[in-house]
């Protein structure tokens, strides 16, 4: 049974066991909200992108329509 729970304890809003762990496992449990800071900063140099570019719209709207998934994709896992 601790098995099949264990992964869960990322996904779910469960007090995470951060007393005594190894480096190893505070960074794999670290994991969702680091790559959140990453979606938002991707989200916010595309839309940056955008703005100063006219003539390739279309590359940077496909670049801000991937950093948006990639978005709420992580707040979904999270919340």
């Amino acid at each position: 049974m601790f098995v099949a729970l264990a992964p869960n304890l990322i996904y779910l809003p469960w007090l995470r066991p951060y007393v005594d762990l190894t480096w190893w496992q505070f960074a794999l449990l670290s994991l969702p909200f680091a790559s959140l800071a990453l979606a938002i900063e991707l989200t916010l140099l595309a839309g940056l992108g955008m703005r100063g570019h006219t003539e390739s719209r279309a590359i940077h709207s496909y670049y801000l329509l991937v950093a948006l998934a990639l978005l709420i994709f992580n707040l979904a896992i999270i919340l």
